[in-house]
Protein backbone atom coordinates (compact mmCIF):
# COMPACT_ATOMS: atom_id res chain seq x y z
CA UNK A 1 0.00 0.00 0.00
CA UNK A 2 2.60 2.02 0.64
CA UNK A 3 4.32 1.84 -2.58
CA UNK A 4 1.28 2.30 -4.44
CA UNK A 5 0.63 5.61 -2.67
CA UNK A 6 4.29 7.02 -2.94
CA UNK A 7 3.82 5.92 -6.72
CA UNK A 8 0.90 7.42 -7.39
CA UNK A 9 2.92 10.84 -5.37
CA UNK A 10 5.89 10.25 -7.57
CA UNK A 11 6.73 13.36 -10.32
CA UNK A 12 9.46 11.82 -11.77
CA UNK A 13 8.84 8.82 -14.59
CA UNK A 14 12.39 7.25 -14.84
CA UNK A 15 11.07 6.49 -10.48
CA UNK A 16 8.15 4.84 -11.53
CA UNK A 17 9.94 2.58 -14.24
CA UNK A 18 12.83 1.87 -12.52
CA UNK A 19 10.29 0.68 -9.24
CA UNK A 20 7.74 -1.10 -12.32
CA UNK A 21 10.87 -3.05 -13.11
CA UNK A 22 11.81 -3.95 -9.75
CA UNK A 23 8.21 -4.89 -8.95
CA UNK A 24 8.25 -7.63 -11.87
CA UNK A 25 11.55 -8.88 -10.56
CA UNK A 26 9.96 -9.51 -7.47
CA UNK A 27 7.85 -12.18 -8.60
CA UNK A 28 6.31 -11.51 -5.03
CA UNK A 29 2.09 -11.24 -4.65
CA UNK A 30 1.97 -7.98 -3.15
CA UNK A 31 3.39 -6.56 -6.63
CA UNK A 32 0.33 -7.73 -8.06
CA UNK A 33 -1.76 -4.81 -6.62
CA UNK A 34 0.71 -2.07 -7.01
CA UNK A 35 1.50 -3.45 -11.40
CA UNK A 36 -2.27 -3.26 -11.73
CA UNK A 37 -3.19 0.22 -9.72
CA UNK A 38 0.15 1.87 -11.78
CA UNK A 39 -1.03 0.27 -14.78
CA UNK A 40 -4.64 2.15 -14.30
CA UNK A 41 -3.62 5.48 -13.61
CA UNK A 42 -0.13 5.98 -15.79
CA UNK A 43 0.06 8.75 -18.37
CA UNK A 44 3.11 9.29 -19.10
CA UNK A 45 3.59 7.02 -22.26
CA UNK A 46 7.61 6.75 -21.58
CA UNK A 47 6.37 4.90 -18.62
CA UNK A 48 3.82 2.98 -20.46
CA UNK A 49 5.63 0.46 -22.27
CA UNK A 50 8.18 -0.51 -19.22
CA UNK A 51 4.49 -1.08 -16.67
CA UNK A 52 2.61 -3.14 -19.55
CA UNK A 53 5.98 -5.45 -19.54
CA UNK A 54 6.02 -5.76 -16.11
CA UNK A 55 2.58 -6.81 -16.16
CA UNK A 56 3.99 -9.65 -17.98
CA UNK A 57 5.99 -10.78 -15.20
CA UNK A 58 3.09 -12.94 -13.45
CA UNK A 59 0.17 -14.64 -14.17
CA UNK A 60 -2.98 -13.16 -12.24
CA UNK A 61 -6.65 -11.94 -12.83
CA UNK A 62 -6.16 -8.39 -11.71
CA UNK A 63 -3.47 -8.28 -14.38
CA UNK A 64 -5.12 -9.36 -17.34
CA UNK A 65 -7.94 -7.34 -16.32
CA UNK A 66 -5.93 -4.16 -15.61
CA UNK A 67 -4.25 -4.91 -19.14
CA UNK A 68 -7.36 -5.63 -21.05
CA UNK A 69 -8.80 -2.11 -19.63
CA UNK A 70 -5.47 -0.61 -20.78
CA UNK A 71 -5.79 -1.66 -24.23
CA UNK A 72 -9.06 -0.14 -24.39
CA UNK A 73 -7.38 2.94 -23.58
CA UNK A 74 -6.07 3.02 -26.56
CA UNK A 75 -2.32 3.52 -25.20
CA UNK A 76 1.22 4.61 -27.65
CA UNK A 77 1.66 2.06 -30.07
CA UNK A 78 5.13 0.39 -27.89
CA UNK A 79 3.15 0.56 -25.21
CA UNK A 80 0.07 -1.43 -26.61
CA UNK A 81 2.65 -3.70 -28.36
CA UNK A 82 4.25 -4.58 -24.57
CA UNK A 83 0.32 -5.17 -23.63
CA UNK A 84 -0.30 -7.45 -26.15
CA UNK A 85 2.82 -9.78 -25.81
CA UNK A 86 2.14 -9.34 -21.43
CA UNK A 87 -1.35 -10.21 -21.98
CA UNK A 88 -0.21 -13.36 -24.08
CA UNK A 89 1.88 -14.16 -20.91
CA UNK A 90 -1.57 -14.48 -18.92
CA UNK A 91 -1.61 -17.56 -21.30
CA UNK A 92 -5.83 -17.30 -21.42
CA UNK A 93 -6.91 -19.03 -23.93
CA UNK A 94 -9.75 -16.15 -24.35
CA UNK A 95 -7.49 -13.48 -25.19
CA UNK A 96 -5.97 -15.68 -28.76
CA UNK A 97 -8.75 -13.77 -31.12
CA UNK A 98 -8.43 -10.10 -29.64
CA UNK A 99 -4.43 -10.92 -30.42
CA UNK A 100 -5.25 -12.10 -33.94
CA UNK A 101 -6.84 -9.17 -34.48
CA UNK A 102 -4.35 -6.92 -33.45
CA UNK A 103 -1.74 -8.55 -35.28
CA UNK A 104 -3.69 -7.24 -38.39
CA UNK A 105 -2.83 -3.78 -37.24
CA UNK A 106 -0.89 -1.90 -39.70
CA UNK A 107 -0.16 1.32 -37.94
CA UNK A 108 3.35 2.97 -37.43
CA UNK A 109 6.24 0.36 -38.17
CA UNK A 110 3.80 -2.67 -37.62
CA UNK A 111 4.50 -1.96 -33.95
CA UNK A 112 1.87 -3.38 -32.57
CA UNK A 113 1.09 -6.09 -34.67
CA UNK A 114 4.92 -7.80 -33.65
CA UNK A 115 3.42 -6.73 -30.21
CA UNK A 116 0.26 -9.15 -30.53
CA UNK A 117 2.22 -11.88 -32.68
CA UNK A 118 4.68 -11.63 -29.67
CA UNK A 119 1.59 -12.46 -26.98
CA UNK A 120 0.68 -14.93 -29.21
CA UNK A 121 3.48 -16.77 -29.09
CA UNK A 122 3.46 -16.48 -24.99
CA UNK A 123 -0.03 -17.46 -24.91
CA UNK A 124 1.17 -21.62 -25.75
CA UNK A 125 -1.83 -22.61 -27.29
CA UNK A 126 -2.33 -25.01 -30.31
CA UNK A 127 -4.62 -22.64 -31.57
CA UNK A 128 -1.90 -20.37 -31.52
CA UNK A 129 0.44 -22.59 -33.03
CA UNK A 130 -1.26 -23.21 -35.40
CA UNK A 131 -2.29 -19.92 -36.53
CA UNK A 132 1.46 -18.79 -36.14
CA UNK A 133 2.50 -21.86 -38.20
CA UNK A 134 0.63 -20.65 -40.93
CA UNK A 135 1.78 -17.13 -41.39
CA UNK A 136 5.58 -18.17 -42.05
CA UNK A 137 5.96 -17.96 -45.75
CA UNK A 138 6.91 -14.95 -47.69
CA UNK A 139 4.19 -12.88 -48.22
CA UNK A 140 1.29 -14.31 -45.58
CA UNK A 141 2.46 -11.17 -43.00
CA UNK A 142 4.09 -7.68 -43.68
CA UNK A 143 7.38 -8.41 -43.80
CA UNK A 144 8.51 -6.45 -40.26
CA UNK A 145 6.76 -8.67 -38.94
CA UNK A 146 7.95 -11.94 -40.08
CA UNK A 147 10.89 -12.09 -37.41
CA UNK A 148 8.60 -11.64 -34.77
CA UNK A 149 6.59 -14.57 -36.32
CA UNK A 150 9.53 -16.77 -36.26
CA UNK A 151 10.06 -16.12 -32.20
CA UNK A 152 7.07 -16.54 -31.68
CA UNK A 153 6.76 -19.93 -33.07
CA UNK A 154 9.59 -21.10 -31.45
CA UNK A 155 8.06 -19.61 -28.06
CA UNK A 156 4.65 -21.07 -28.57
CA UNK A 157 6.40 -24.62 -29.49
CA UNK A 158 8.42 -24.68 -26.67
CA UNK A 159 4.99 -24.46 -24.82
CA UNK A 160 3.82 -28.11 -26.15
CA UNK A 161 4.77 -31.43 -26.99
CA UNK A 162 7.13 -33.27 -29.05
CA UNK A 163 5.19 -32.95 -32.35
CA UNK A 164 4.54 -29.32 -32.02
CA UNK A 165 7.93 -28.74 -31.62
CA UNK A 166 9.23 -30.65 -34.29
CA UNK A 167 7.25 -29.36 -36.56
CA UNK A 168 8.74 -26.09 -35.48
CA UNK A 169 12.34 -26.90 -35.48
CA UNK A 170 11.59 -27.82 -39.31
CA UNK A 171 10.03 -24.35 -40.06
CA UNK A 172 12.49 -22.59 -38.38
CA UNK A 173 15.46 -24.30 -40.44
CA UNK A 174 14.03 -23.60 -43.57
CA UNK A 175 14.18 -19.76 -42.27
CA UNK A 176 17.15 -19.81 -41.91
CA UNK A 177 17.58 -20.09 -45.45
CA UNK A 178 14.69 -16.82 -45.95
CA UNK A 179 16.42 -14.26 -47.92
CA UNK A 180 15.18 -11.36 -44.73
CA UNK A 181 18.08 -11.11 -42.72
CA UNK A 182 16.07 -10.23 -39.96
CA UNK A 183 14.09 -13.41 -40.41
CA UNK A 184 16.84 -15.40 -40.50
CA UNK A 185 18.17 -14.22 -37.36
CA UNK A 186 15.20 -14.84 -35.84
CA UNK A 187 14.88 -18.12 -36.37
CA UNK A 188 17.71 -19.44 -35.20
CA UNK A 189 17.36 -17.61 -31.98
CA UNK A 190 14.51 -19.49 -31.79
CA UNK A 191 16.40 -22.81 -33.24
CA UNK A 192 18.51 -22.58 -30.05
CA UNK A 193 15.91 -21.56 -27.24
CA UNK A 194 14.14 -25.08 -28.69
CA UNK A 195 17.27 -26.72 -28.90
CA UNK A 196 16.22 -28.06 -31.75
CA UNK A 197 18.45 -31.60 -32.91
CA UNK A 198 19.96 -31.29 -36.13
CA UNK A 199 19.98 -27.50 -36.32
CA UNK A 200 23.43 -26.74 -35.62
CA UNK A 201 24.45 -27.22 -39.68
CA UNK A 202 22.11 -24.58 -40.55
CA UNK A 203 23.21 -22.17 -38.16
CA UNK A 204 26.94 -23.01 -38.77
CA UNK A 205 25.53 -22.29 -42.46
CA UNK A 206 23.70 -19.08 -41.89
CA UNK A 207 27.03 -18.06 -39.75
CA UNK A 208 28.89 -17.69 -43.23
CA UNK A 209 25.77 -15.59 -44.99
CA UNK A 210 25.13 -12.82 -42.13
CA UNK A 211 27.58 -9.66 -41.45
CA UNK A 212 30.40 -10.28 -39.24
CA UNK A 213 28.99 -9.21 -36.42
CA UNK A 214 26.50 -11.76 -36.36
CA UNK A 215 28.96 -14.26 -35.87
CA UNK A 216 29.52 -14.25 -31.96
CA UNK A 217 26.08 -14.69 -31.52
CA UNK A 218 25.23 -17.45 -33.87
CA UNK A 219 28.44 -19.10 -32.34
CA UNK A 220 26.73 -19.22 -29.15
CA UNK A 221 23.71 -20.43 -30.23
CA UNK A 222 25.84 -23.32 -31.72
CA UNK A 223 27.31 -24.08 -28.64
CA UNK A 224 23.88 -24.22 -27.31
CA UNK A 225 22.49 -26.67 -29.45
CA UNK A 226 25.77 -28.91 -28.59
CA UNK A 227 24.76 -28.42 -25.04
CA UNK A 228 21.47 -30.57 -25.71
CA UNK A 229 17.76 -30.39 -25.41
CA UNK A 230 16.19 -29.90 -21.91
CA UNK A 231 14.13 -32.91 -22.84
CA UNK A 232 10.32 -33.87 -22.09
CA UNK A 233 10.65 -34.34 -18.30
CA UNK A 234 12.51 -31.30 -17.77
CA UNK A 235 10.22 -28.79 -20.14
CA UNK A 236 7.30 -30.64 -17.78
CA UNK A 237 9.27 -29.56 -14.44
CA UNK A 238 9.64 -26.19 -15.73
CA UNK A 239 5.70 -25.92 -16.05
CA UNK A 240 5.00 -27.48 -13.10
CA UNK A 241 7.33 -24.92 -11.10
CA UNK A 242 5.35 -21.98 -12.98
CA UNK A 243 2.25 -23.22 -11.30
CA UNK A 244 3.66 -23.74 -7.83
CA UNK A 245 5.18 -20.40 -7.73
CA UNK A 246 1.74 -18.86 -8.79
CA UNK A 247 0.01 -21.07 -6.02
CA UNK A 248 2.64 -19.77 -3.98
CA UNK A 249 1.96 -16.24 -4.56
CA UNK A 250 -2.13 -16.88 -4.00
CA UNK A 251 -1.34 -17.82 -0.85
CA UNK A 252 0.88 -15.14 0.49
CA UNK A 253 -1.66 -12.82 -0.43
CA UNK A 254 -4.65 -14.77 1.10
CA UNK A 255 -2.53 -14.80 4.05
CA UNK A 256 -1.71 -11.19 4.30
CA UNK A 257 -5.54 -10.83 3.60
CA UNK A 258 -6.17 -13.11 6.85
CA UNK A 259 -3.42 -11.06 8.94
CA UNK A 260 -4.56 -7.89 8.00
CA UNK A 261 -8.25 -8.31 9.57
CA UNK A 262 -7.14 -10.16 12.69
Amino acid sequence: EAVREAMAKESFWGVRVAVAQLLAKSKRAEAIPVLAAMLATEEEPKVMRYLAKAAGSMRHASLRAALLEFLKSDPPPAAKASALTALGQQRDPADFDLLVQAAGDGGIHHLVASGAIGGLGQLGTTEAFEWLAGRLAYGELPEPNRPAAAQALGACAGRLERDARARAGDALVDLTRDPNSRVRMAAAGALAGLRTPGAAASLASLKTLQPNQDAPKIQRWIDALAKGGPGEETRKLTDRCEKLEEQLRKMDARIQDLEARS
